[in-house]
């Protein structure tokens, strides 16, 4: 196997999730209920950067930052400003999962 084939299964096992759809089109009482968090948590989470309301309205990104959020403070007891540290490192690992996956593939093949 060729280094460049060694490398690439080494890294084939970092799944990189699909991109979510980023167009804000959910009101704070439907990101409430898809998450199971309170609409003033909501609040306090956008202060701390957690979700981002643009024009009133969120998007799958917050939606799953909240989900990601949530279990953060709730299983892992790590506190609001901690959870929105983590999903900042967080988002940083995967855009550059995402850049290695577009160089990968820049790669020419053998």
């Amino acid at each position: 196997m060729t280094p460049a084939k060694r490398v690439q299964a080494h890294f084939a096992q970092f799944s990189v999730e699909p991109e979510l759809d980023d167009a804000p089109r959910y009101s704070v009482a439907v990101v409430a209920e898809m998450s199971g968090v309170q609409i003033r948590t909501l609040r306090v989470w956008e202060r701390y950067g957690i979700i981002e309301a643009r024009a009133a309205q969120y998007s799958e990104v917050d939606i799953d930052r909240a989900r990601r959020a949530q279990r953060l403070i709730s299983d892992l007891v790590v506190n609001v400003a901690g959870a929105a540290a983590v999903l900042q490192l967080r988002a940083q690992l995967v855009e550059l999962q995402r850049e290695m996956d577009r160089l990968r593939r820049s790669l020419p093949e053998g």
